[in-house]
Formats: C-alpha cells, structure tokens, sequence
C-alpha cells in the first residue's frame, strides 16, 4: 500500500552536491583547454564517465597546475581530474585506485651529449613546476627550473634555454608534434613509472568510494576503453586547439570522398552513405545509453520527457516520473563484492523493463538509483500501481545471487503537471519522496506530500 508521508529532513547524500574539480589548462592531451576554453582531454572525460555512473555531480575548474596543487592541498577545490600518486603526496590528498601507468624520459635537442640521467651533472633541466618529477627530483648537481607547463618545458630546450627535459613520455611526443618541435628527441630508457589516479582533497571517503566503483564499471563496461581510444588510438586532436573526435574525423574523410564520386561510383556512394548512417546511430546509442545496464542515461530521460510533456499537453493526460532507490545494496557491494554488484544492477535493468510497457522509459540514474518515466497516464492510482508492480518485481530477485542478503527499493513519486513542470524539480521531488519511504521502513513507494517545501 502507498505510505501517507510526512515532512522530514532530507540527509544530504555525495550524490546531492556538487564537486569541484580542478583540471590542468595546458597539459594534453590529458588535461588542457578547447578553442572554446572548456576543459577537455583523457583525464576530463575518465573522471566524467566515472562522475556519470555513479550519478556524482562535477564541475571543472581549469587553472595552473601549481595553482591546482595549491587549491587541492588547501580544500579550495575538492579534487584533480588525473594526478600521478606517490607516498609524499598520499598525505596530503587521497589518491582512488590508479586508471593509467605513464613513464617518464628525458628529451634532449640533436647533438646533444646527454644520454641518460648519468649525464646530467651541470646540465640545466627542465620539469614541470609541481609535477611528480619536480616533486622527487633532488641531484645537488644539477640545475633544476620549473616551467609553468610542459609546453613551456620543451620550447626552452628547442631554443636553448634548457640542456634536458624530464617529462612524461607519451606528452613529450604529442607536445613535438603539436608544437613541430623538430629538433627535440626523446633519448635514454624510460623512467619513472607513475600511475595515474584521480585526487580528491582529504576527508571524503564516501566521494573517493564512489570515484572508484565509477571507475571500476567504466573499465568492465567497455567505456574506459573508447575513452583511451578516443585519444591514443584512434584518432587525437591533430592540434591543441582543434578537438575533432574520432567520428567527426571518420565523417570528414568520408565527405571528402564524395568529391570523387564520380570515379567511385554510386554504388560505392551508397555504400557509404549507409556506414555514414550506422556509424551516426552507434554514436547515438553510446551518447544516450547507460554502459554497465544498457538502460537510458539522464540525457535520453530528457528527451523522451519532453516528448511526454508534449503529449500530456495536448491530450490531458499525466506524466510520472519514479525514482527508485536500491534498499541494502551497498551490504550487496561490502560483502559480495562490485562484479556481483554488478551483476545485480543488470539484473534490476532487466526486471524493470518487464514491468512497465515498451512506451515508458527507464534510465539508470547512477550507482544503484533508477528512473522510470510513465506517461500517458489517465489518473495517480495507475502510477501506484506501476511502483507496486515494480516492487514486487524486485523482491522476487533470485536468493543465490544476492546470498541471502535482503534487497528491495524505496521509489519516489512525483507527476507532472502536478508537482511540477520542469525535468529536474520532478526530479528533486521524487527524490525528496524517495527519501520519505526510506525514513518510514524502506521498500515502500509513495507521492511527494504536499505539506514538503
């Protein structure tokens, strides 16, 4: 039966705030500007997928990477999109677990007589002002400058400010190519191996939690891999301020080709046309779908509300929109572990979509929250009745997969046009409800009450 709810005071969850994340301004391809000035490279888009499955909310911040360290270090800002761990910075920040290993390397200019490190007593070298190499080197005999980028680092070698860069590898070789540093060279053996992690201020265990079940299920689900693909595999952006992803750069040779049409012919032409079209809808799919579930993500939720929205307008119908919570899912994670964990949330994707129609949408909200939207509803009972039915889905999960543990849900109701109009205040309300159920014994369903502000 529906819950008669009564106001209470909402606990704030990691999920509700909004973190600040700092990302380095001029450090690709992992971290550096657009030639709009947002935030984009393999760092950024790691720590947003991770972000996005677990349904946390982020905003990048870009700044100097001193700067950055200094903000972190002193809780200005609440993490690093990517930072390179080691034991001397573990005390002052926490480190999730690592998603890359890079190596280092020296970079010299042609001619040079530096080999290897054992050459670089009274040579002037060059690293990063507050990077790992800076953070660790220590030879009394040499000259070290910290330049404020690594861009900065091998400019002064090409010029002849600087007798050696230590650098990491693989950015001292986008950076030659960029910069068409012709006469700067990578020598030596590869040093250093560091590994890369996403850093967040001290005193937030849940977020760092979150942070690495978020990248955990990107490594499973196969969206790690695009990511690295994106930008080592397939195609970078050919320059620092030109970010072409792989598919706008496939589309662009295929447009090219249709200028030789004439000696391709149309049956080529055609061809063509139609990878052109599966090639558009993969990308859709991926843009619009959760990785781990296969459900809808907030951006397909958005679009098949408007449609909704539109059509309870013209025909006076309702529109639900339930949000369900998992009820002892975290004891699913502590004790089985995340790959049954999982598991189960596959598990929950699938009994939702038997118990509402193929008209409605579910979305995976992050982590172990969901949503369905119902729509063309003639009254609130059929809503109940859907949230009942969803329940009773649920609390028939198969006892050997959970190991006895108990799970059910709390779900949250809120309708429109009655409790609100707009996408994220129905949202917000359904949730508020949610929260109702959860306080008054869990694995529940019940409306936003109108006596909640």
């Amino acid at each position: 039966m529906p819950l008669q709810l009564v106001h209470a005071a909402e606990p704030i969850r990691v999920e509700d705030k909004v973190w600040v994340m700092g990302s380095d301004r001029d450090y690709p391809p992992y971290q550096f500007l657009d030639n709009t000035s947002q935030p984009i490279g393999f760092d950024v888009d790691v720590a947003r997928a991770a972000a996005e499955v677990m349904g946390l909310k982020i905003i990048i911040r870009t700044d100097a990477w001193k700067t950055l360290r200094q903000d972190l270090e002193n809780q200005r800002i609440d993490g690093v999109v990517g930072m390179f761990s080691s034991a001397d910075r573990a005390r002052n920040v926490d480190f999730t677990n690592p998603y890359l290993q890079l190596h280092h390397r020296l970079f010299v200019t042609r001619g040079s007589n530096i080999q290897s490190l054992e050459d670089l007593s009274a040579a002037r070298l060059v690293v990063q002002n507050r990077d790992l190499m800076h953070d660790r080197w220590g030879a009394e005999d040499v000259s070290v400058t910290a330049a404020s980028s690594l861009s900065e680092a091998l400019l002064g070698l090409e010029s002849g400010q600087f007798d050696a860069a230590l650098i990491p590898y693989l950015q001292g070789l986008y950076l030659i190519r960029q910069n068409h540093l012709a006469n700067v060279i990578p020598v030596g053996e590869l040093l250093f191996p560091a590994q890369k992690c996403i850093a967040l201020a001290k005193g937030h265990p849940e977020l760092l939690s979150q942070f690495n079940e978020g990248l955990t299920i990107i490594k499973a689900s196969g969206r790690y891999d695009e990511i690295y693909d994106y930008w080592f595999g397939i195609t970078p952006p050919s320059t620092v301020d030109e970010t072409i992803s792989a598919y706008r750069a496939w589309t662009i040779a295929f447009l090219a080709s249709v200028a030789v049409l004439g000696v391709l012919g149309v049956i080529q032409f055609r061809h063509r046309t139609r990878s052109l079209s599966q090639e558009i809808e993969r990308q859709r799919k991926i843009a619009l779908h959760d990785p781990l579930t296969g459900l809808g993500n907030r951006l397909l939720l958005l679009e098949r509300f408007e449609q909704a929205k539109a059509a309870a307008r013209r025909h006076q119908h309702l529109v639900a929109l339930l949000l369900i919570d998992l009820d002892g899912f975290k004891t699913v994670n502590d004790r089985l572990g995340h790959h049954t964990g999982d598991r189960i949330l596959c598990t929950v994707a699938q009994r939702l979509r038997q118990a509402v129609r193929d008209t409605d949408t579910v979305v995976r909200n992050g982590g172990d929250e969901f949503i369905v939207l119902l729509n063309e509803l003639p009254n609130e009972q059929s809503a109940l009745t859907v949230a009942d039915k969803i329940l009773q889905h649920l609390n028939t999960l198969s006892e050997p997969l959970l190991d006895g543990i108990p799970l059910g849900a709390s779900i949250g109701i809120a309708l429109y046009p009655i409790h609100g109009e707009e996408l994220e205040l129905l949202i917000r309300k359904a949730d508020c409800a949610m929260y109702y159920c959860k306080a008054n014994g869990k694995n529940r369903y019940g409306f936003y009450p109108s006596d909640a502000s």
